[in-house]
């Protein structure tokens, strides 16, 4: 059974209906669909069956919009329930690393930062933590989670797109889609209907984009992020972002404020510290709680400190 980390007890698999956000989905397009083209719904069934659909147009589209947030809250939900306890924040100069070694003891003890001096691990002999940069790699960052981690097995770790995600991309593409549809069927012209096209491309970029594999396998001594023909050290390091994992020294979490012209907001990163002193970012987003357990997991997988500031 794949598990979660990040979280203080053994998770049971999901039982969160996967099909809920394809038939919403389906209800939303039905309900556009019977008020802008009821002719449309006559030709795929009876008369009557689109006439009700048409008098309750309404209804059927805030029962997509539901059935497509039930994950979402099932997921929040789920995570308030945690129960964790994450730590103060620490400064960069600071060589106490709050962590336990192996993976099976962060998730089966209560407490993710219960501190045994005996198995905490030093940085190594020729890396410096004040010569380490603390600016972030990558400027902005979402405000809500995006990425998650996940533990394979003892030998791979992977990072994954967070369910808010996924939906969040989707939603470009359902309405694209719905867009076209109803140009299309409204006025006849092709052209119109390629503006909802775009916002379709672009949805489905964002899911390939984001869709992106980030591994960690310790059987290849690998982290990549990239797709690959072969899994293999050959194929491997063509990845524009890709480490030897004896070339990881450390972990690190940045915070950054991010401004905008109507919000504002925190972002947490997660980069890996290389023994050349490069940096490769691992996620970024506004998640503190879920960000810090996975960095916590990650660290024990790999045995290497985490710095926080």
């Amino acid at each position: 059974m794949t598990r979660h980390v990040g979280s203080t007890e053994r998770l049971k698999p999901s039982r969160t209906p996967k099909l809920l956000p394809a038939v919403g989905s389906v209800l939303i397009m039905a309900g556009f669909i019977s008020q802008s083209s009821p002719q449309l719904l006559e030709h795929l069934m009876s008369a009557h069956d689109a006439r009700m659909i048409s008098d309750n147009a309404y209804l059927i589209i805030i029962a997509g919009f539901a059935l497509t947030l039930i994950p979402i809250i099932i997921k929040i939900r789920q995570h308030q329930q945690a129960s964790t306890v994450i730590s103060e924040p620490i400064s960069p100069q600071s060589s106490a690393v709050e962590r336990k070694t192996s993976t099976h003891n962060l998730l089966e003890k209560n407490d993710l930062f219960d501190i045994d001096e005996s198995l905490t691990p030093t940085l190594a002999s020729d890396f410096k933590p004040e010569t380490l940069d603390w600016t972030p790699l990558k400027r902005g960052g979402s405000n809500f989670k995006t990425h998650l981690l996940k533990v394979v097995d003892n030998n791979k770790v992977i990072v994954k797109p967070s369910v808010q995600l996924v939906l969040f991309c989707s939603l470009f593409m359902i309405f694209g889609a719905v867009f076209s549809i109803l140009f299309i069927v409204n006025t006849g012209e092709w052209i119109p209907g390629l503006i909802g096209s775009f916002f379709f491309l672009i949805g489905a970029a964002m899911l390939y984009l984001i869709g992106n594999p980030r591994q960690f396998d310790k059987q290849l001594g690998y982290y990549w992020k990239g797709r690959i023909k072969q899994s293999s050290p050959q194929h491997i390091q063509r990845c524009k972002d890709h480490a030897s994992l004896n070339d990881i020294v450390a972990l690190q979490v940045i915070q950054e404020y991010v401004t905008g012209d109507k919000s504002a907001y925190h972002s947490y990163e997660l980069n890996l510290v290389l023994s050349d002193g490069r940096r490769l970012c691992v996620m970024d987003h506004g998640n503190k709680q879920q960000l810090l357990n996975d960095a916590e997991a990650l660290a024990s997988f790999l045995d290497v400190p985490l710095l926080k500031a």
